[in-house]
């Protein structure tokens, strides 16, 4: 269940997606405004681009962004919300929660020379490698 609380403008670096794989930002919406086009504008950006913008709901509605595009790239996430004037901002305005990035299975692009424990597919054999490692052992091996 989503949970109730203001959301000012905010920016988000998330790290950097895996290359090659498919990614998704989810999150609940919800939003109220005096539903007039032109005023109470609210929108998620992506990398500074307009991504998502979300609908009037008296509950709150999942939403979900690809980000598969980004792969292999820190990704900045911006939430807006401008109510442009002064007048009729009585109403709730936009509530955002329980939000989440997720990818699927790391997939290497197989070009050589390939390296030996690069298991995040980064290229270079370093500390970013030792947490999928390690999910590997703790899963009984690596797809």
């Amino acid at each position: 269940m989503c949970a109730q609380y203001p959301l000012d403008p905010r920016l988000v670096d998330v790290p950097p997606l895996p290359p090659g794989g498919a990614a998704t930002l989810t999150y609940c919406s919800n939003l109220q405004t005096e539903n007039e086009p032109g005023y109470d504008v609210a929108g998620l950006y992506v990398q500074d681009v307009l991504a998502d913008v979300p609908a009037e709901s008296a509950a709150w509605q999942p939403r979900t962004v690809d980000l598969s595009p980004f792969a292999g790239q820190t990704v900045r996430l911006q939430w807006s919300f401008d109510t442009i004037d002064e007048y009729y901002n009585n109403f709730r305005g936009w509530q955002v929660d329980a939000v989440t990035v997720t990818t699927d299975a790391l997939r290497c692009e197989l070009t050589p020379p390939l390296l030996t424990g690069d298991l995040n597919c980064d290229g270079v054999v370093d500390f970013g490698d030792i947490n999928p490692f390690v999910q590997c052992l703790v899963a009984g091996g690596c797809p």
